[in-house]
């Protein structure tokens, strides 16, 4: 999730990102990149745009430590957490 601080993907995260598609492709599954939004939906409005499209899964990938997921429905989706998204991570974290 691109931020104010690192609004562009650096090219690890790239890498990650287009590893994650391709083998999500090969499984019959799409990848959909969103960015986190600073104006408070978050993460109301990001868990009504999942559960519209039917996700079954989400990759949390941030560029920064943040808060913007308090409240998200772990319990939902499938869930990975990629670098230190969270200032309390509630997932397993790769790092």
């Amino acid at each position: 999730m691109p931020s104010p601080g690192q609004p562009r993907l650096l090219p690890a995260q790239r890498r990650i990102l287009l590893a994650a598609t391709a083998r999500a492709k090969e499984l019959g599954f799409q990848v959909y990149e969103f960015s986190a939004d600073c104006d408070g939906t978050m993460p109301d409005g990001f868990v009504r745009v999942l559960r519209a499209r039917g996700a079954q899964g989400v990759i949390f990938l941030f560029s920064e430590p943040t808060g913007l997921m308090a409240g998200f429905p772990w319990d939902e989706f499938a869930t990975i957490d990629i670098d230190y998204g969270q200032r309390e991570p509630t997932l397993s974290i790769l790092a």
